[in-house]
């Protein structure tokens, strides 16, 4: 499995099941969704043996902080999920 944070997304490709793919979700929501952040979320993929896995792509209304993209670094490294940041200066 491998995650890209970006400014106001993260995409995380390769779940192999549904049901790790909801729980990573859930998980994410609790840790990062406040009271003023919307977002939506989308599935894409096959899980599965021939299937190249799920793909769930989060997108937010407005740019991750830096404490946020810090908690998803700390979250995916305890998940073993290898993550990869793309952020520009002006996103963080």
């Amino acid at each position: 499995m491998h995650a890209k944070i970006y400014g106001r997304a993260i995409i995380i490709e390769g779940i192999h099941t549904h049901t790790y793919a909801n729980t990573v979700v859930s998980e994410l929501r609790d840790i990062l969704i406040r009271k003023e952040r919307r977002f939506k979320v989308f599935f894409e993929g096959s899980p599965g043996p021939l299937g190249e896995g799920i793909t769930v792509k989060i997108f937010f209304d407005k740019n991750l902080s830096n404490l946020e993209v810090n908690v998803l670094q700390k979250y995916f490294e305890l998940r073993k999920i290898r993550a990869t940041l793309f952020l520009r200066d002006s996103d963080s």
